[in-house]
């Protein structure tokens, strides 16, 4: 039997973390460490460049810089060049 902890967002996709992010919750922190933990750069990196909610790409590019994703530079600059 194995001991590892199920990892739930490791395969989500980018379409999938933004449903997520922008499904109404009183308390999107739990939520927001999951994917920091677990869901792949790619996927994140993905859900930023087509977000068009604010409060979603704000939590994506956290996530990004927390993780320090040097592949998501590019993606987080241009967030700050880019209105949403």
């Amino acid at each position: 039997m194995s001991t590892m902890k199920k990892r739930e967002y490791s395969n989500v996709n980018a379409l999938e973390i933004i449903r997520l992010l922008e499904k109404p919750v009183e308390n999107r922190i739990p939520l927001k460490f999951k994917l920091q933990r677990e869901a792949s750069a790619k996927a994140l990196i993905e859900a930023l460049e087509i977000s068009t909610d604010e409060l979603t790409r704000c939590i994506l590019c956290d996530i990004l810089a927390e993780r320090r994703t040097k592949t998501a530079v590019q993606a987080i600059l241009k967030c700050l060049d880019e209105p949403t």
